[in-house]
């Protein structure tokens, strides 16, 4: 099982307060682990709501355990409410 990890503060990127820069890392992350772009993959709306996930994320305290995960084509994909995407096969 292959697994790509993102966690901010190891990468220039913005923190995940928002629909936009949360559906953005994780369609990076998902691209880095099928070796395309991430125009290349499927839209994350087929199989999210980004504004339900953005809510959580804004909503959600960083320091607590709780995540969302969900699956995006044969990918799993779990995002933690401090920001931390991970992708693995489905």
């Amino acid at each position: 099982m292959s697994e790509v990890i993102r966690e901010h503060g190891f990468r220039s990127e913005p923190l995940l307060s928002s629909a936009e820069a949360t559906c953005a890392t994780i369609a990076e992350a998902i691209a880095d682990a099928e070796g395309v772009s991430p125009f290349d993959i499927d839209p994350l709306y087929e199989s999210i709501d980004p504004d339900a996930l953005g809510r959580f994320l804004d909503s959600a305290d960083p320091e607590d355990d709780v995540s969302i995960a969900f699956t995006h084509g044969q990918w799993s994909v779990t995002v933690q409410a401090g920001g931390r995407v991970v992708v693995g096969e489905a």
